[in-house]
């Protein structure tokens, strides 16, 4: 039987570090590691160097997991608009806490598949 997503969830935050959410601070740029940012209150604009449009980011929000499962620096970086709280995931404890959680490990993908388009195969070739 796979584990319901709340009792997952409660895993992660474990080994979550709590990150204040200062206004006109920035929470990550283009230099630092890859890590996984979820949003508990607040609101970030994610600022990138090429000319296209900055997104927002809010409570539920969760910004980074791309670059930290794939190992890449960031190509943006974070500023933040409004004060609140975001909990920071590194990459090492994320993938060591996958490696133990599969239920975890399945909402995960869940989630990148979902907010991820997926590409026909004419464009994979």
């Amino acid at each position: 039987m796979e584990t319901k997503a709340p009792e997952e969830i409660i895993h992660l935050a474990a080994v979550a570090t709590e990150v204040p959410l200062t206004p006109g601070a920035q929470l990550f740029g283009e230099a630092d590691p890859p890590a996984l940012y979820a949003v508990l209150s607040g609101e970030l604009v994610i600022e990138s160097s090429g000319n296209g449009e900055s997104p927002h980011a809010g409570p539920t929000d969760i910004v980074g997991i791309f670059e930290t499962l794939a190992g890449l620096d960031f190509a943006c970086s974070a500023r933040i608009l409004r004060e609140g709280v975001a909990l920071r995931v590194d990459r090492e404890d994320l993938f060591d806490l996958l490696s133990q959680r599969s239920g975890l490990l399945r909402q995960v993908f869940s989630a990148l598949f979902r907010t991820r388009p997926f590409r026909n195969t004419e464009q994979m070739a």
